[in-house]
């Protein structure tokens, strides 16, 4: 059985992460891609404990996972206004000042909210966990088959995940919210594929990635729009001059619309030839 591996597969993703959280208490700009860097990590960090889970005891697999899923609850609202920001400046190309002003001084203060924790965070304690138990034994052993390998594990968990997506995915009306937890089971999909390509034997996920991306692209479209009436609606209440209201009422409505535009697509997007595509590929793969 190949135990080493998914220590190693896991400690490496948490030197990343805290590498990454280094260089977010070294910056002084709110901007940058390190942060959406650091999400990302985060994500493939959690799905690196669904496939290795097993060989921890409980208590520490519930603190690493909450931790790495604490990053990403305390970096979100800042990413949002990053996002919402860069929008706005794309497609409109004159912004009103009090409005641009009050999403960058809300974007800087929540830059260093995120920055003031995430100096405190610290993964040193689970990376010495992890080596010391990798050279002596490893958690719960007996959970596991002694004659299991790590590829049949991956397989495993990808039948699960595409359970998961097969059930969110017979709706009678796809509505935003039923989109983003989609979108979330996306992306755990694809970062568990990569991992799964590691484990043991190659995995080929090629043909699987080009759909996966795409799908990935127009819920995230999806979910930009939502994000940013929800942001936009916020700041409307929150700012009393007529330039920025007029502004924000224009760009709610054009905003509404695109929404509307972008779920009719998907609608036209997701049909049971693509759904069968998606998951007879991935659930015919051997490893």
């Amino acid at each position: 059985m190949l135990i080493a591996p998914a220590f190693e597969s896991l400690d490496q993703q948490l030197h990343v992460i805290q590498k990454q959280c280094v260089l977010v208490c070294r910056r002084q700009s709110s901007r940058g891609e390190i942060i959406h860097e650091l999400r990302v990590n985060c994500r493939k960090g959690l799905a690196a404990l669904d496939f290795y889970g097993s060989l921890f005891p409980k208590i520490d697999f519930e603190r690493l996972r909450s931790r790495l899923a604490k990053v990403l609850r305390k970096s979100s609202r800042g990413r949002d206004l990053d996002t919402m920001i860069d929008a706005l400046k794309s497609t409109s190309p004159i912004v009103p000042p009090p409005l641009l002003l009050k999403l960058k001084k809300d974007r800087r203060k929540e830059f260093r909210s995120f920055r003031q924790w995430v100096r405190k965070l610290s993964l040193a304690r689970e990376r010495r966990k992890l080596k010391a138990n990798n050279l002596e034994s490893p958690f719960n052993l007996s959970q596991l088959d002694h004659q299991e390998s790590l590829s049949r594990q991956a397989k495993q968990r990808i039948k699960a995940i595409v359970e998961e997506l097969r059930g969110d995915s017979t709706v009678d009306e796809w509505t935003p919210k039923k989109l983003h937890r989609f979108r979330i089971r996306i992306k755990r999909l694809r970062y568990s594929l990569e991992i799964a390509s590691t484990a043991d034997q190659p995995f080929e996920i090629s043909i699987v990635s080009t759909l996966l991306a795409q799908i990935q692209q127009a819920l995230g479209e999806i979910n930009d729009a939502v994000v940013r009436i929800r942001y936009l609606r916020k700041y409307l209440g929150k700012l009393n001059d007529q330039e920025s209201q007029l502004y924000l009422n224009v760009q709610i409505a054009e905003d509404e619309n695109l929404l509307a535009d972008r779920l009719a697509k998907w609608g036209q997007f997701w049909t049971t030839d693509v759904q069968n595509k998606l998951y007879g590929d991935l659930m015919t793969r051997t490893f």
